[in-house]
């Protein structure tokens, strides 16, 4: 079995909550790409194009995290709950993030 010792400040269900965050992000890729609004490929539309929305993004996923942990909101939370919130926290902060964003031809 593998154990991880995490800070005492630092619950398992924040690491939950950001996992489920970045998956939040990528799962708004994903849907703008199946929309056709974004040609470009992850690495590229996140990183090259667009850096830095990508770290006001994930800025703002770890202050969510932060102000969970530190009104309490993440003590008590089961793992589904905590990567649920965190994966509708990612794609909702993301998608505020994007731009309106028009085909290109």
């Amino acid at each position: 079995m593998i154990t991880i010792d995490l800070p005492a400040w630092l619950p398992i269900q924040a690491v939950q909550f950001m996992a489920g965050g970045l998956v939040g992000v990528f799962a708004n890729y994903v849907s703008l790409k199946g929309k056709g609004l974004i040609r470009s490929t992850l690495y590229r539309f996140m990183v090259v194009e667009r850096p830095g929305r990508t770290l006001a993004s994930l800025l703002t996923l770890v202050a969510a995290c932060a102000a969970a942990i530190a009104v309490g909101g993440l003590e008590d939370m089961r793992i589904t709950t905590a990567v649920a919130a965190g994966f509708t926290s990612g794609w909702a902060i993301d998608a505020g993030a994007t731009p309106a964003l028009r085909v290109r031809r």
